[in-house]
């Protein structure tokens, strides 16, 4: 899980990198994050359901990835 964690950290700051805000009015790297996030959370909470991932593979994907990108989508 630490390695996900790092994989969806080091995501979440090239993101950031690549949306560039320099009037700073509104957090669009935070906003584009959170709305990925949540959206990849969303299909493998679906996979899950249909049992097309293991528990190793949800904890790593979900918890460490997720996790790591967005602390939104690991919260929902």
């Amino acid at each position: 899980m630490g390695l996900g964690g790092f994989l969806g950290s080091a995501a979440r700051y090239l993101l950031t990198l690549l949306i560039k805000n320099p009037e700073r009015l509104f957090p669009l790297g935070t906003f584009a994050v959170n709305i990925i996030g949540s959206f990849v959370i969303g299909i493998l909470f679906a996979l899950i359901g249909k049992n097309a991932l293991s528990e190793t593979w949800r904890l790593f994907l979900m918890a460490g990835i997720c996790g790591g990108f967005t602390t939104f989508s690991a919260f929902s």
